[in-house]
């Protein structure tokens, strides 16, 4: 965060900004770059250049409405990209001031906007409790939640901020009666068991 779209960013938390998800409408990059360091290598690394983007901000409980705002992003990492979500902070009397929000919330919004809603149910139903709650979670401490998620939980695998979040692996979906005595039946067929130890499996498998 530099310049003027830190401040704002730092006013609106301050002074009861609200967050909210905002989709990447336009994105045009800016001609200034800034650079610190002493050799060309620091100065290359830490090279930004301001965006300015247009948003279509969804807050909750109100009206969409569009905004713009100026960002930094690393020149070596590419720019923003039209249709991607991001969170901000903005004033609910004034929708002129919206800013990035760069704290844990936002990420948390950008987070989610990268699961499918079947993927957020599934993640929900792992973790035990709404996806928020645990990719809010998962960013406050990453590896006690991948421990959690470790505990005796089944599940797929899910990416939050970078960070694998797995659960153990899904248990194999179980054999029914029916497919077992099928393959018993081959197996007796093919003389690899004979009809006494076909019986003895068909009665383990019926609980005979």
């Amino acid at each position: 965060m530099i310049g003027s779209a830190g401040r704002l960013e730092k006013d609106l938390r301050e002074g009861g900004g609200l967050t909210a998800p905002a989709e990447v409408t336009a994105a045009k990059q800016g001609r200034w770059t800034r650079s610190s360091g002493a050799s060309a290598a620091d100065q290359a690394m830490s090279a930004t250049v301001t965006w300015k983007l247009e948003l279509r901000v969804t807050p909750d409980g109100e009206d969409p409405f569009d905004a713009e705002v100026k960002e930094p992003y690393q020149k070596m990492g590419g720019g923003p990209i039209v249709g991607q979500t991001l969170g901000v902070l903005y004033d609910p009397s004034d929708h002129t001031r919206v800013a990035i929000d760069h704290s844990s919330q936002g990420q948390v919004i950008q987070a989610l906007s990268h699961m499918s809603p079947e993927m957020q149910a599934a993640l929900g139903s792992v973790g035990g409790g709404s996806a928020q709650d645990l990719v809010e979670e998962a960013m406050a401490d990453p590896e006690a939640f991948r421990e959690k998620m470790r505990a005796g939980r089944s599940g797929p695998v899910v990416i939050v901020a970078g960070q694998q979040m797995s659960g153990a692996p899904a248990a194999a979906p179980p054999v029914s009666p029916t497919d077992e005595l099928a393959k018993l039946a081959d197996l007796r067929d093919r003389g690899a068991l004979t009809d006494a130890e076909f019986q003895a499996q068909k009665q383990r498998v019926l609980g005979g």
